[in-house]
């Protein structure tokens, strides 16, 4: 999940925030301090109400990281690089560079979000039963129980919940077959999200509109999710046992580094619909230059400078081999969001590995009808 709004870099992990997350702090700050907080505890004015309801929404999001971090930290320790943490309307996402290998790693990277919410439920729950203050008290009681009902609501096994995730490395460890557990936790993960479409309905047709809308997204959202979960797991599979060799281009564009970017745009990009090209001289690649590259240099500019001006050296190139594992190229590519990578043997170009190429190949097979074992 993209982010709208970037917020820093912890640990190396891009913290981020969708733009749904602000639809969820008006809609969740109207319900407490218009509701909730009034009903329970009578008295407060409009200011303490809105106060302690906006302030309780934030904390919740906060401890949303905490528990987006259990997670983080937890797969960093076992080896798995973290792209990067995104909150939005249902909570927050933690991106992982690639699935764990080991269905090991896999429980203790899934149990521990859930295990850093219970953490906060004890922890608020301490602050809660020494303040007297009785807004500060109010405030800790909700994050207490809020907090605890994250971890239990996560704990539900279906996919993607990360009670999903906990059956899942249970069961592949059972079973050893990775894709045969993904398909049971996915199916549990669309079950549930039909029982959430359901109950939506049922709220609204009983007149609580708000519950049942909700309901209802939450059950589209776990539904799209388990099947994309699913859809990863198979695509993981395809790539296995496949090099870089089998899908690259071996007839890449090249462009020497001494044409303007103007003649690249022309001749290159819009021509060939390329996102960028490796720079080559002599046999040699001197760097690559992309649209990125292009972007950052004023269009007045364009038809005095020069490629090699704008590429990104070779110096600080990630490249990868024909032999590489399909998998490890994906994963450096997706680590360094990198559209294109070349290919070298022996310090020259023998291809260039694409987005594109990944999904032509997935795309062909699905369409051939070969299964992730190679048959028909």
């Amino acid at each position: 999940m993209e982010a709208s709004i970037r917020l820093g870099t912890i640990r190396g992990i891009q913290l981020g925030i969708h733009f749904t997350w602000f639809i969820a702090l008006v809609l969740f700050s109207f319900l407490l301090a218009r509701g909730q907080f009034p009903d329970r505890f009578p008295g407060w004015t409009d200011t303490e109400y809105w106060v302690v309801g906006v302030t309780a929404v934030l904390m919740l999001f906060v401890s949303v990281v905490v528990h987006e971090f259990g997670h983080a930290l937890t797969a960093q320790a076992r080896g798995i690089p973290v792209l990067s943490i995104t909150l939005f309307i249902f909570g927050g996402v933690a991106a992982l560079a690639q699935e764990s290998e080991d269905p090991g790693d896999e429980f203790l990277i899934a149990i521990a979000g859930p295990l850093a919410s219970v953490g906060l439920a004890g922890g608020f729950g301490v602050l809660w039963a020494i303040t007297s203050q009785p807004q500060l008290n109010a405030l800790f009681g909700y994050l207490s129980l809020i907090n605890l009902a994250l971890a239990i609501f996560n704990m539900i096994p279906g996919f993607p919940l990360d009670g999903g995730r906990v059956l899942r490395a249970i069961l592949w460890k059972i079973t050893g077959n990775l894709r045969r557990a993904t398909r049971i936790v996915t199916t549990i993960g669309s079950i549930i999200g039909t029982l959430f479409f359901v109950l939506g309905a049922l709220a609204i047709i009983e007149g609580a509109t708000f519950n049942g809308v909700w309901f209802i997204a939450l059950g589209w959202f776990m539904q799209s999710a388990a099947q994309q979960g699913y859809q990863q797991v198979k695509q993981q599979e395809m790539l296995q046992g496949r090099a870089v060799a089998d899908i690259m281009n071996v007839h890449p564009v090249a462009v020497p580094p001494d044409i303007t970017v103007s003649e690249f745009v022309s001749a290159y990009l819009l021509r060939r619909t390329a996102h960028g090209a490796p720079v080559v001289q002599d046999g040699q690649v001197l760097g690559i230059v992309t649209i990125s590259d292009v972007k950052r240099c004023k269009q007045e500019e364009w038809p005095t400078t020069r490629v090699s001006d704008i590429m990104t050296p070779f110096e600080e190139l990630h490249t990868v081999d024909p032999g590489t594992p399909l998998n490890k190229a994906l994963q450096l590519m997706t680590i360094h969001d990198l559209h294109q990578i070349p290919v070298l043997e022996s310090g020259r170009l023998v291809g260039v590995l694409s987005r594109a190429d990944f999904m032509r190949y997935l795309q062909l097979r699905s369409e051939l009808g070969i299964k992730a074992d190679g048959t028909g």
